[in-house]
């Protein structure tokens, strides 16, 4: 929003070189990061980079989810909406207007959206209580987001009864300390060859926790201060707060070592701290995902309270699927 906008025009003469040449570009047409329920009014660069260029066009809509936008190596899912094909023409306001109502039409088809984050939270969550890939669940989402905005119409009551019980279900799942339903259902895993992979990299996870827990629990105070409502920008943060607290510490630990022990023992620390600062990160993530699973599988084992939880789930889906058929 402070950038120097008189800029603009040098950037889109090149973008327009760019596609005249038969090239392509990626751009996002709202125009700012955020982290809202739904997409935000469309900017006009898109189009008038567009309908500049002078030559015919495709414009491809895509949308993206990731599955977690506070951590990295988080997996995202892409989908891709039908060409909105450009002619070559005059750039008038008009066109341009007309032009942007277009994309941002075909962007809404390839974006989840929701009245708030709440709902579209909730929507995913559904969406993933039937199974399959982050894809498979990104698309039935939206599914259930359109079913959603007809019900919110027709019969908001029957509508709010339905989120109120998926709700409910949650709280539940929360109070066991199971997250995925869909685990109960599944073979409850054996504790100890489960573990026992833990317990051996455990001496190194230790050596890289104690060369750099303090710096990377102090990021993420860092980021989350900075970034403030705005979650959309805690991993940019990360990222440059971890280069700068992580990556001195390292080389304050490393000249450290120098001073005390030698340039063999710097070397030394310089190379273990950040492999096993990685092997604790992963090891930190995977005793997470052990406890999740050992927990599904203590109520797993309760055979009649597993089998209640999985039969109230099927019950929602089917009540979700009742009120698909409904709204039409």
């Amino acid at each position: 929003k402070e950038a120097d906008t008189a800029q603009n025009e040098h950037t889109f003469a090149r973008c327009r070189e760019i596609l005249a040449e038969g090239g392509w570009i990626a751009l996002f047409p709202e125009g700012v990061s955020h982290d809202a329920s739904g997409l935000l009014p469309l900017k006009t660069g898109a189009a008038r980079i567009a309908l500049g260029a002078g030559v015919p066009l495709r414009v491809v809509p895509v949308g993206i989810l990731y599955e977690d936008k506070d951590i990295f190596r988080s997996r995202v899912a892409l989908a891709f909406g039908d060409p909105v094909v450009v002619e070559a023409g005059e750039e008038t306001s008009e066109a341009v207007r007309e032009l942007t109502e277009r994309i941002a039409g075909e962007l809404g088809e390839v974006v989840l959206q929701a009245r708030d984050r709440e709902i579209w939270r909730g929507l995913l969550l559904v969406a993933a209580w039937e199974g399959g890939g982050l894809g498979r669940v990104e698309a039935r989402a939206r599914e259930l987001a359109d079913v959603w905005r007809r019900l919110a119409l027709r019969d908001p009551a029957r509508l709010e009864a339905l989120a109120d019980a998926v709700r409910a279900y949650v709280r539940r799942l929360e109070t066991l300390g199971v997250r995925d339903p869909l685990a109960i259902e599944a073979a409850p895993p054996s504790v100890v060859p489960s573990f026992l992979p833990l317990l051996v990299a455990a001496p190194l996870a230790l050596v890289g926790a104690l060369l750099g827990w303090a710096p990377y629990r102090l990021v993420r105070v860092v980021a989350n201060r900075l970034a403030g409502p705005n979650q959309d920008l805690v991993s940019t943060f990360k990222i440059f707060g971890g280069l700068f607290f992580i990556g001195g510490t390292w080389i304050v630990e490393a000249v450290a070592a120098a001073w005390w022990l030698g340039p063999l023992a710097s070397l030394a620390v310089f190379l273990v701290a950040p492999a096993t600062g990685l092997i604790a990160l992963r090891w930190d993530e995977s005793l997470t995902r052990r406890r999740e699973a050992f927990l599904a599988g203590r109520v797993a084992r309760k055979q009649r309270l597993a089998e209640a939880l999985a039969e109230r789930r099927r019950e929602l889906l089917a009540a979700v699927a009742d009120a698909e058929r409904d709204a039409g």
